[in-house]
């Protein structure tokens, strides 16, 4: 079995026509928070952006992922992972809008063999991946996120930014992985053996965790660099984030 690694949409989609095994990560922070909601009994439905959330959550009758910047509540979920630890409704369901790990889940709605991984999950998550690989017959494709960014500009198209965070939870779900590497999966993976005990430092150093900083939530930023605290696997599921069975 081979574990390659790619970046972004195209990725993701390279991926599909493959018919590989994906493993997502978003480390800062929409997959470290499906880890956290799928752990608390929260199914998820993942949305591009704001306007389909909305359209989507009036449809269903179901709540729309705010912004944690404004401050946890019960009964308002956040994009946070510490929100759904605290408030969480086990058999709820929520829109969770993202113009990353939420886009990229979107375009692939219906392809069966999609895991969500973080360094919370990272050796649960390739464990699955590897067991679901093996059974199937195909390769494993770990696809870092990244940041779809157009720099504030509602014009420009979005453009795919390196991310650090990423790049150290694709090497740490692949450190964990039984089989062969691609060059790039290898190069993820002597990232990650270098970082792994300055992993929450290099967190709070990169361009979204510094963001995260600036609006008050470091902790949420600390919380993501936690390593292996569930053996809970986010997968998707026609279209929601549940967990896996079995």
């Amino acid at each position: 079995m081979l574990c390659t690694l790619d970046w972004g949409p195209e990725g993701l989609l390279e991926a599909v026509r493959r018919e590989d095994v994906v493993v997502l990560v978003d480390v800062l922070r929409f997959c470290s928070t499906a880890v956290a909601a799928v752990r608390a009994g929260v199914r998820i439905i993942p949305a591009p952006g704001r306007l389909e959330a909305e359209g989507l959550a009036a449809a269903l009758r179901l709540p729309v992922v705010t912004s944690s910047k404004e401050g946890y509540e019960a009964g308002r979920p956040t994009d946070s992972p510490i929100w759904y630890e605290r408030y969480a409704v086990a058999g709820t369901r929520v829109v969770y809008p993202s113009s990353n790990g939420g886009r990229l889940l979107s375009s692939v709605r219906d392809y069966p063999h999609v895991v969500l991984g973080a360094l919370l999950n990272a050796s649960a998550a390739a464990r699955y991946a590897s067991a679901l690989a093996g059974s199937l017959g195909k390769g494993v494709t770990v696809v870092a996120a990244g940041e779809l960014s157009t720099d504030f500009d509602p014009e420009a198209q979005p453009r795919l930014l390196f991310a650090a965070e990423d790049l150290l939870g694709a090497g740490a779900v692949i450190d964990a992985l039984s089989a062969d590497l691609s060059a790039e999966a290898a190069v993820a993976l002597g990232a990650w053996e270098a970082c792994v005990q300055d992993r929450t430092r290099l967190l709070l150093a990169s361009r979204s965790g510094r963001h995260l900083q600036s609006t008050g939530r470091q902790e949420e930023v600390e919380y993501c660099a936690q390593l292996d605290i569930t053996e809970v696997v986010p997968v998707l599921r026609h279209g929601e984030i549940v967990a896996a069975e079995g």
